[in-house]
Parts: structure tokens; C-alpha cells; sequence
């Protein structure tokens, strides 16, 4: 097996003077043999020279991990000689003390991820990126691994300023286990945000979202929030915030909080603060049945009052628990051409659409775009089904003159055939942003 091909986890592995197996040793023996580093090093270093490398860009995606022994990350850096950095470092210690942003090679870095297990590594580390530069950087990512390592008072009462001297093209950030308010970061093109809080801690007040959103909503297309990202105080007023470019929306409920933790109010209150005239694409994740309906009433009320213009036209369902109506669907997105279900809701939906289609088909109307439920309905996928109430909807859409273009759904290889002769295209159920690019 060419060494290029082994894992990063592997390929660290050659690198640390630890224990190495020794075929030679018996198999359950719990002490293998231990080789001298630079031994180590040397024996890899010839297996390495037996491998052709003439193509730089294989060595551009690095891993550096704080306790780890760094000869791989450098080894890298040197073989890539003067391409674009894929970068990310792990700080898997308390100790940061000698952390050298030099490592990270930021004249370099095209995308940077650093991953962190306290919160106060995390405030060190940023620190000491206050003042860098970082020309060709697209996206940057900061994780917390672990929220209980550390407390939100680790993090300084002001905004903690990231890279001084310019990221001229950020264009995507990703902030996880800690708030957005945290940070300033140089902001001038931003299209991509994702926030990820797994922490009652990392809530963030209505004016402090509204002043972390201020500079960005020009620009910012697709945007990710997961978990309680923000929390309106008793009697605080809000103002709804224009999002005048966002196309792509995905809301993630927290599956770990309980009633005692959440007052109920997160989903109302996140869409009173939020206009999104150019949406075209919206995820819901972990809600349950108001909270849906909620989020389609919301839809609603922007598409009836013209905030939104053209309105969704790919709409994508992830374990939201609903066992009821569905019919406030058809105000919330009268124009869908994509629609992704999983979980509960999925037989609700499809016996809506099916009903939805039957009835208004003998409607007294001559035009049957405006009889039929999401006439320019195109694209399915479905993780689980009943069979016999997806085979309905696909003869039922096809009877009309408007049939399915692309139905995706994980079932056994087999159950495709009857599907293949009345759909153009049939495959396997994927996520949203794990199917494959089309040509």
C-alpha cells in the first residue's frame, strides 16, 4: 500500500517515538517492541523515497496536533513546497505556552481550522493570531471539542481581534462551542457562516446578534446555525434583521436540552429576528411539531408581505416530528422544485402531496400548474418510505403531466427497478452536502 494513502491518524503514528507493533512478538503480548525515534524516522524516510512524488499538491493538507511530535506536519510543508495550505491544528493540551503561529504557515494557508479542548487554549491561541496576516486564507474554522473544559469567563469580556493584519479573501467562517461575540474578525466579503453552540453559555442576547450580524448580512449567503444561538430577554424589542443576500438557510434544533433548559421561545423568537427576501433553500433539523409549523407560518407571513420575493425552491426536512397536517407547506413554498425528507414526517408529506394532487386535479380550472401542489416539483429524496404511498405519488405526478425528474431514496437495490421505468432518474438517498456534483 502506497504510504501516501495511509491515514492521517497512521501516518502520525510513524512519526511519534511510541510503541511500534513488532510482527516478531507474540500477539497477545501488551508490551511491543519500541524503536529508537530517529531509527523510526530514518526507516520511514527510505519506505518514502521508493514512492515517486511529482505532484506538490499531495502534501498540502496538514494536521498538526500540540503533543504530537511535529517531523510530519514539517515534512509536509516542505514537500509542498509553495502551494496553498489546507491547515489544522489541534491543541490537545493545556499547555499553549509555546504555541508559534509560524508553524501554521499563514502566508500559506488557504483554509485554517483550529481545534481546541479548553477554552482558555483557545483564548491563547487567538491571541497570539491577533496581529497576523493572512493574504490567501478563504475559510477559517475555530472548534471547541469539549464544553466543559473550560467556562465562557475564560474568554475575555471584549471582542478578541483576529488577524490584524488582513484576510483580504475570507470568504467562510465556521465558529463551534463558542459565541460568535467572542470574536472580531476582519470581515469585508463574507459569504458563509456556520455557528454550532452546544452551550447554554455560548447564547448570545438580541443586540449582541444584531451588532455580530451588522457587518456581515450584506454579503452572507448560506448560513448554518445549530443549537440555541441567540435568547430574547424578557421585554427586549426586536428588530428584525435584513439578510438581503442570504440564499441558503439551515436551522439545527439542540437535541440535548430539555424543557427545564429552553423556555420554547428559541424558534419564534430566531425568526422574528430574521428577513430573508432572497431564500431559496432552507434546512430544518431536530424540531418538533410547532416548532415546524412555526418555522412555515414564519415562510408564510415573508412570502405574503413580499419580503420574500421568488420564494424556496428546495426545502430539506431532517427528523422533524410530526404526525399531522402538513398543509401549511403549500403557502410557505408554493414554488418548491426540490424537497429532501427523513424521519417521522416523510408518510405525512407524501400522502399531503398525493391527497393535495388528487383533489385539485379534478378542481374546475384549465391550467394545471395552478391546480397541482409544487408544480415545478422536479427532485424527491426520501430516507425511509411506504412504498405503496411513494409508487402513488410518483404515478400520480406522472398521470398529470408533471412528472418526477430525480428521486433518490435508500432502500434495497431491487426495489429501484419499478421506480427506474417511471422516473428519469433513480438513485441512493444522500445528505444535502454529501451528493455528488452533477454534470
Amino acid at each position: 500500500m502506497p504510504v501516501l494513502r495511509l491515514s492521517d491518524d497512521v501516518l502520525a503514528l510513524i512519526f511519534e517515538a511510541g510503541p511500534i507493533p513488532d510482527l516478531s512478538c507474540d500477539y497477545f503480548d501488551k508490551k511491543p517492541k519500541k524503536l529508537p525515534f530517529p531509527i523510526l524516522v530514518s526507516y520511514v524516510s527510505h519506505i518514502w523515497r521508493e514512492v515517486a512524488i511529482r505532484d506538490l499538491f499531495l502534501w498540502t493538507s496538514i494536521h498538526i496536533i500540540s503533543s504530537k511530535p511535529h517531523n510530519l506536519g514539517l515534512m509536509y510543508i516542505n514537500r509542498s513546497k509553495s502551494c496553498s495550505l489546507d491547515m489544522r491544528y489541534t491543541c490537545d493540551t493545556d499547555r499553549t505556552s509555546d504555541f508559534d503561529p509560524s508553524i501554521l504557515q499563514l502566508q500559506r494557508c488557504h483554509h485554517l481550522t483550529i481545534s481546541s479542548y479548553w477554552y482558555y487554549s483557545t483564548v491563547h491561541i487567538c491571541q497570539r493570531l491577533e496581529k497576523e496576516a493572512i493574504p490567501c486564507l478563504v475559510s477559517f474554522t475555530i472548534e471547541m471539542e469539549y464544553a466543559n473544559n473550560g467556562f465562557k469567563d475564560d474568554f475575555p469580556s471584549q471582542c478578541q481581534e483576529l488577524f490584524g493584519g488582513g484576510a483580504p479573501v475570507l470568504s467562510s467562517v465556521g465558529i463551534c462551542g463558542i459565541s460568535l461575540r467572542s470574536f472580531k474578525l476582519p470581515i469585508k466579503a463574507l459569504t458563509d457562516l456556520t455557528l454550532d453552540t452546544f452551550e447554554m453559555a455560548t447564547e448570545m442576547t438580541f443586540g449582541e446578534f444584531f451588532d455580530a450580524f451588522t457587518d456581515m448580512v450584506p454579503t452572507l449567503i448560506t448560513l448554518q446555525l445549530a443549537g440555541i444561538i441567540l435568547r430574547v430577554r424578557l421585554g427586549e424589542h426586536c428588530l428584525p434583521t435584513n439578510f438581503p443576500s442570504l440564499t441558503s438557510l439551515v436551522i439545527c434544533y439542540p437535541d440535548y436540552l430539555d424543557e427545564e433548559q429552553d423556555d420554547g421561545n428559541y424558534i419564534p423568537n430566531l425568526w422574528d429576528c430574521i428577513n430573508v427576501p432572497a431564500l431559496e433553500s432552507l434546512t430544518l433539523c431536530i424540531m418538533n411539531e410547532e416548532q415546524f409549523h412555526t418555522s412555515m407560518d414564519s415562510l408564510r407571513r415573508q412570502h405574503m408581505t413580499g419580503i420574500t420575493k421568488r420564494g424556496l425552491k428546495s426545502l430539506y426536512l431532517f427528523n422533524i416530528n410530526i404526525d399531522g397536517y402538513a398543509d401549511d407547506l403549500t403557502l410557505a413554498c408554493p414554488n418548491l422544485s426540490n424537497l429532501t425528507l427523513m424521519g417521522r414526517m416523510t408518510a405525512p408529506v407524501l400522502k399531503f402531496i398525493f391527497e393535495t394532487d388528487r383533489q385539485r386535479s379534478t378542481a374546475p380550472s384549465n391550467n394545471t400548474h395552478t391546480r397541482l401542489l409544487w408544480p415545478n416539483l422536479h427532485t424527491l429524496s426520501v430516507e425511509s418510505f411506504e412504498d405503496n404511498i411513494l409508487r402513488a405519488v410518483v404515478l400520480g405526478r406522472k398521470a398529470l403531466g408533471l412528472p418526477l425528474v430525480k428521486l433518490y431514496m435508500q432502500c434495497p437495490a431491487g426495489t429501484r427497478c419499478w421506480y427506474r421505468q417511471h422516473v428519469e432518474t433513480v438513485g441512493p438517498f444522500f445528505f444535502p452536502d454529501e451528493r455528488p456534483s452533477e454534470a
